[in-house]
């Protein structure tokens, strides 16, 4: 939930994700599948401590990744009514979830920020734990986010300068470079890519979602394991 990266070129939408957490939380072994009652399919990686998730992505091929914290660390207040994850899910379930944002009761949830994606737009919503916000975004342009709850204002400019870097030197990019820039490898364990601090606090799984016209190719690496999970989503419906 804490390294995002949006790229889009070639017809295509590239969404990746970097999820750290404690090493004691259990990891998705699966990729789950629910239908709403607005009929909407959703796909996601599961987290089996809250039955929530930090990705999904429908078969109208919106897709959303969580990242904990809004604009600046907080101190959390538990416990929370409801996890990060299942509000997620429940966005997602909608069929405007950007409508359905400012309707939701947000009141005793962590603070929080979502990626949302449409198929013709790019937003980023925050949660400050008093406050909704909501901007949309330039869709033809790189996007990347660190979570504030893990890397401060100088790790996450450092993150996106090398992004930047990164991007201007392959053009176009692909799902296999950013899967590479993801999981690259560095001195720095507190606060690279792929960390590993003497907390616990570890980068456990990249999940990634190719999306294109017809369909969606979500995959989700564990990296403890090398475990691989992909799906091949068509997309069967599409909405603003």
């Amino acid at each position: 939930m804490c390294t995002v990266s949006f790229v889009a070129n070639n017809n295509r939408v590239i969404i990746t994700s970097n999820r750290d957490e404690n090493i004691n939380r259990p990891e998705a072994q699966e990729i789950e599948t629910i239908v709403s009652e607005s009929n909407t399919r959703l796909y996601y990686p599961k987290d089996p401590s809250k039955g929530g998730s930090w990705f999904v992505t429908t078969d109208s091929g919106h897709t959303a990744v969580l990242l904990n914290g809004a604009f600046e660390k907080h101190n959390p207040s538990y416990p929370y009514k409801k996890s990060r994850g299942i509000v997620l899910l429940e966005l997602l379930k909608e069929y405007l979830p950007i409508s359905e944002f400012e309707k939701i009761c947000l009141e005793e949830v962590e603070p929080f920020t979502v990626i949302y994606y449409t198929g013709k737009n790019l937003y980023e919503i925050r949660w400050d734990g008093s406050k909704k916000h909501s901007r949309e975004l330039s869709y033809g342009q790189a996007h990347i986010w660190s979570s504030v709850t893990l890397y401060d204002g100088a790790a996450r400019n450092k993150k996106e300068k090398h992004f930047k870097d990164f991007i201007a030197q392959h053009i176009p990019v692909t799902e296999k470079d950013i899967t590479h820039f993801h999981l690259q490898n560095s001195t720095d364990m507190e606060n690279g890519f792929v960390i590993k601090r003497s907390n616990g606090i570890q980068t456990r799984s990249l999940t990634q979602a190719v999306i294109s016209f017809s369909h969606i190719q979500l995959t989700h690496h564990t990296l403890a394991d090398s475990h691989t999970i992909s799906k091949h989503i068509p997309i069967t419906s599409s909405y603003q």
